[in-house]
């Protein structure tokens, strides 16, 4: 009887202790190297969610930051700010962004 409660300690580590599981869907380690490698090269597209336009100034906020032209985000420099939305530039290329999502306030009638 002895002899079994000391087995016991010695095959719990093959027996009992837990091995992570493994996710199945997971893909490859070198899989997702390569796709960590890859968007650390290319910038993420910021997402223009505000547009504050007044006669004196102009200012868009960027994935929560509030920014004015001239300003630079990550690798985006803000070229220029309108009702249409942010000229933004990236390695010598322009894009127009828009708000997002879209949506448009306009100023309410009032009643008399």
């Amino acid at each position: 009887m002895k002899r079994a409660i000391l087995l016991f300690p010695l095959l719990g580590p093959a027996f009992g202790a837990a091995q992570p599981l493994k996710d199945p869907f997971r893909p490859p380690q070198a899989i997702i190297q390569a796709q960590s490698s890859a968007e650390s090269v290319v910038p993420v597209r910021p997402v223009v969610r505000v547009l504050v336009i007044s006669k004196d100034q102009r200012h868009a906020v960027i994935d929560g930051v509030v920014l004015k032209q001239g300003d630079t985000f990550d690798q985006w420099r803000i070229m220029q700010i309108s009702p249409k939305g942010v000229r933004l530039q990236i390695n010598g290329a322009e894009e127009l962004m828009s708000i997002s999502p879209r949506v448009t306030i306009t100023p309410s009638k009032a009643k008399p």
